[in-house]
């Protein structure tokens, strides 16, 4: 990541350079939906992350967990092992999955379901706590 800033209406700008399959791509946080991995995606790349945005779809030649050590982790979660979640576009949770801003269903593993839930419900918190 390049900077991070934030201001007091919550909006976040952070940048991030990744290295997708068409060269390199310069995204903010809040243009991040989520990031999938696949073992082999369209026959034509194995092992590879697809990262969802606001811009379109993009693959990476990087592993997820890369990725999410890369990430702010109080921004971002892992609902499932093939998915790393940005928290600010959560639309609602579901018994057994997450529902995205753009209606995508994401899978909530059952194991980690309840980590997400906290994680989530106290990012929404603390909107209400700053001043």
């Amino acid at each position: 990541f390049i900077g991070k800033h934030w201001n007091r209406k919550f909006i976040r700008a952070v940048q991030a350079v990744l290295n997708s399959t068409k060269g390199k791509i310069v995204l903010y946080q809040n243009q991040i939906l989520y990031f999938e991995y696949h073992d082999k995606f369209n026959n034509l790349f194995n092992r590879v992350t697809k990262v969802v945005t606001t811009l379109g779809t993009f693959i990476l030649k990087e592993k997820i967990s890369s990725i999410y050590k890369s990430l702010p982790q109080n921004e971002f979660i892992i609902p499932h092992k093939s998915y790393i979640v940005n928290l600010e576009q959560i639309k609602m949770f579901k018994q057994n999955e997450i529902i995205m801003h753009n209606n995508v269903k994401i899978p909530l593993s059952q194991r980690r379901a309840a980590e997400s839930r906290k994680i989530f419900n106290n990012y929404i918190n603390s909107f209400y706590q700053e001043k």
